[in-house]
């Protein structure tokens, strides 16, 4: 294995330690993003379309949500369409969780957007997402 795929595998890893979860918090790295995620629109959504939009596998949808369904930060509603399947949406308490913990959740983000800038900052993201949806391709 070459020199700069492990620096660049360390660097992943690194970048990925710098974002974690709100130490205020009980709740897990992998369910505070989706419960941002669900914040960000408040429409009914089913796992797998999660899964899709964030870049992960449904059995990750289905881990992160299971707890969250039980501490009632997210509702499960019966598909009116689909009697099999359900759609998850953020609950009141959901809500209020988000916007206790988003000022820290968003303070990493907020830097790396100050100091890369607005252009750096979107192609970053926008390379992230890429190489995620690689990485999650079945």
């Amino acid at each position: 294995m070459k020199k700069h795929c492990l620096s660049a595998s360390q660097s992943v890893n690194q970048f990925h330690r710098l974002f974690s979860p709100v130490s205020s918090s009980d709740i897990p790295l992998n369910q505070q993003n989706l419960l941002f995620w669900m914040a960000t629109d408040l429409t009914p959504k089913t796992p797998t379309s999660l899964a899709k939009e964030m870049h992960v596998t449904k059995a990750a949808i289905t881990k992160a949500s299971g707890p969250l369904i039980d501490r009632g930060l997210l509702d499960k509603q019966p598909d009116p369409d689909d009697y099999r399947s359900f759609k998850l949406v953020l609950s009141e308490a959901g809500q209020d969780a988000v916007e206790d913990l988003g000022p820290e959740y968003m303070e990493n983000l907020k830097r790396l957007y100050n100091e890369l800038g607005e252009k750096k900052y979107l192609r970053l993201i926008k390379l992230l997402s890429q190489a995620t949806g690689v990485a999650v391709e079945e």
